[in-house]
């Protein structure tokens, strides 16, 4: 096979065996053994299971009474556990998946990150319209609505028109962390045109959305057999979950499961912990966003100029702003390009708008709960978001676009720091406050001025300075 490369093949049930036992997957010095069936596999992981969970159990059953036997004991259930959970996972496969043997080729934590935040920052917006352009019937049978479909189109997480979300994740079919020479060569993705290259781990034909629940699930098979604790650029023969490919199931999309008590379609929790983290990824999904713009030399050179050179220099927010002249051509050159128009269109306006959205909901209720309640730290979980590098990269971009959506956050922003300041300052004088009533000295023999009198009567006690002194 010529360098840079790759088989068309899509990732699936079909297909994986094969293609992660080739060369062209594993990493240097790696020689896998023949790829063992699926049948072959599970009696293997039945077998090892059943051996540590008698071993523990020997272990237990020799162990002299006390916290050293508890342990054991505990050990054993877990490798009991172990076993039945396993045996239970191979009866109930997940509609539209089967298990098949995939080599792991562990790749080093470097590798992972690298592959990871290309996914975040340009794969997986992409895959979210690839899949609302071509795939829409099947999302509408797996349950998401109609606006939450149209979210997809502009790159967005799916979700209903009141704002809930739906839990579904977009899943790697080979892990990122077993994806062997696909976590380090860059070559196109056929199934997405226009992209100059990417890494192989990371193509649309590796990807999957998976209700959460079937995601669970996987990860669970994962666990069980222990595969990330595969030594780097070693690897093993593990089962994993896989989709299936047909022609009424694309396999870019989890199928509609039949038991739905355990892999329902539902909605993610609203608490703020989830809030503020998705707000965070809402910065980096729009600074991102704003990136794709460079694809033009001209705007690609105005960066260079006005950020690269000098914001992320540390210069101060009024220095060498880019003249009306400068910011025209910015202009003309994201109308005339086609390209960039597009990206602007469905891609940096929807994402301008999300960090905006969610920003101002979170701000407004930890601000009304640090009104209400100045112990609350909400606030200062969103203070420390806020004044993290993610915003403030993305404030000095803001500041440098001379776009409607880019001057509409950047007003939003403005005011969220102005109101953050304040809030922050009358939240901490009535911490202050606080503080130093519960630390107010009692007056002179008061020792418990919230106490009564009587309450604070010593009482008697049958010790020795009851009892008649002793005759001499």
């Amino acid at each position: 096979m010529p360098d840079g490369v790759w088989p068309v093949t899509r990732v699936c049930a079909k297909t994986i065996t094969e293609l992660t036992s080739s060369p062209a997957f594993q990493n240097a010095g790696q020689v896998p053994s023949s790829a063992p069936t699926a049948e072959q596999l599970a009696e293997k992981i039945r077998r090892r299971l059943q051996t540590e969970w008698q071993t523990q159990q020997d272990i237990a059953l020799s162990a002299p009474r006390g916290k050293d036997r508890s342990r054991q004991e505990s050990a054993a259930q877990n490798a009991l556990r172990n076993l039945q959970r396993f045996n239970d996972m191979l009866q109930s496969v997940p509609e539209g998946f089967s298990l098949q043997p995939v080599y792991y080729a562990s790749v080093t934590k470097k590798e992972n990150e690298e592959a990871h935040r290309e996914y975040i920052r340009h794969v997986r917006p992409r895959f979210f319209q690839f899949l609302a352009q071509n795939h829409a019937e099947e999302l509408s049978r797996l349950g998401i609505c109609a606006h939450g479909i149209g979210r997809m189109k502009n790159g967005l997480d799916p979700a209903t028109e009141d704002g809930r979300y739906y839990q579904v994740n977009i899943d790697h079919v080979v892990e990122r962390a077993g994806s062997g020479l696909w976590a380090t060569q860059s070559v196109p993705d056929p199934d997405d045109a226009g992209n100059k290259g990417r890494l192989r781990v990371n193509h649309f034909g590796n990807l999957t959305l998976l209700i959460e629940s079937v995601h669970e699930y996987k990860n669970a098979l994962n666990e069980i057999q222990q595969v990330s604790s595969t030594p780097d650029g070693q690897g093993v023969w593990c089962l994993m979950m896989v989709p299936q490919r047909a022609e009424n199931s694309s396999g870019f999309v989890c199928a509609p499961q039949k038991d739905a008590e355990r892999h329902a379609l539902r909605f993610r929790a609203c608490d703020f912990e989830r809030k503020i983290s998705y707000a965070g990824f809402t910065v980096d999904q729009a600074s991102s966003s704003i990136n794709l713009l460079r694809q033009n030399p001209v705007i690609d050179a105005y960066f260079k100029k006005f950020y690269d050179g000098v914001w992320k220099a540390g210069a101060p927010a009024n220095d060498n702003k880019p003249q009306e002249g400068l910011k025209n051509a910015f202009n003309r050159a994201a109308q005339d390009d086609a390209k960039i128009a597009r990206a602007l269109r469905v891609r940096v306006a929807p994402a301008l708008e999300e960090t905006r959205k969610h920003f101002t909901h979170v701000f407004n209720q930890a601000s009304f709960h640090a009104g209400n309640n100045p112990k609350s730290r909400e606030i200062d979980v969103f203070a420390n978001i806020w004044h993290g590098r993610g915003v403030a990269r993305l404030r000095a971009k803001l500041a440098l676009l001379p776009l409607p959506e880019a001057r509409t956050l950047k007003e939003t922003f403005d005011n969220i720091d102005r109101d953050l300041k304040a809030k922050l300052a009358q939240v901490q004088a009535q911490r202050a406050a606080g503080q130093a009533a519960q630390h107010t000295q009692p007056a002179p023999g008061q020792r418990y001025p919230w106490t009564s009198p009587q309450k604070r009567r010593r009482k008697k006690r049958n010790g020795s300075r009851q009892r008649p002194p002793k005759a001499m």
